[in-house]
């Protein structure tokens, strides 16, 4: 009976580890995003306000547009990311529920 007891307790331990290891994966992946919008608005910028100095006119439109470019690349292959990482944080509780650890 000892030994049933103890393995409950240590499923549980497992169970809330997972759920707090997911949780952080989507918000350390949540900020990534929150990063790589800003690195986008950053290159909408540089397009934007080169009229302000016209020596950096040439050059400026063509590196703004190639920083939005790689924020859409990266995000567009971070979001399914983030996406999956909230859909295994669902399924882990999800299974507490059932299991009724929770």
């Amino acid at each position: 009976m000892n030994i049933d007891s103890t393995r409950a307790k240590v499923k549980n331990i497992h169970t809330d580890t997972a759920i707090f290891v997911i949780t952080l994966r989507i918000i350390g992946a949540l900020i990534a995003v929150t990063l790589l919008v800003w690195t986008i608005y950053s290159g909408y910028k540089v397009v934007t306000e080169p009229q302000k100095h016209p020596a950096y006119t040439p050059w400026a439109a063509s590196v703004g547009v190639t920083i939005m470019l790689f924020g859409f690349l990266i995000m567009a292959v971070g979001l399914p990311i983030v996406a999956d990482l909230f859909l295994k944080l669902s399924e882990e509780i999800y299974q507490q529920e059932e299991t009724g650890t929770l």
